[in-house]
């Protein structure tokens, strides 16, 4: 389709009058068409890098959920940290294990209080 377009567009008489202008023409033509290219090769590759990264989360939530239910069968209590040893969950069996304020959620509290 693309090079039936150009060898239209280059045999038309009465677009363009003289053979430099079609030639620019052209040009103009196959440089958007190249630009078009590109941004087509951009995208898929963006939207495929995405689909990449969001397959690999969905692998690590889902292997983070199987340890956390792996720990649970362990463990009296299981708590999810942030980076700032913060609570992630409300952990209402810890709460209930040290409940010392009548705080019924833990939710955003720290470690280290």
């Amino acid at each position: 389709n693309f090079v039936y377009l150009i060898a239209s567009v280059y045999a038309c008489e009465n677009c363009v009058q003289d053979s430099r202008s079609k030639s620019i023409f052209l040009m103009y033509v196959l440089c958007y068409f190249l630009v078009v290219i590109l941004l087509a090769t951009w995208s898929t590759n963006a939207v495929k890098s995405e689909a990449r990264l969001e397959a690999q989360r969905a692998m690590l939530n889902g292997e983070r959920s199987g340890f956390r239910d792996l720990m649970e069968m362990v463990c009296d209590v299981v708590i999810t940290l942030d980076d700032k040893l913060r609570l992630m969950e409300s952990a209402s069996r810890l709460s209930a294990m040290v409940n010392f304020r009548g705080e019924s959620s833990l939710l955003g509290a720290s470690l280290q209080d």
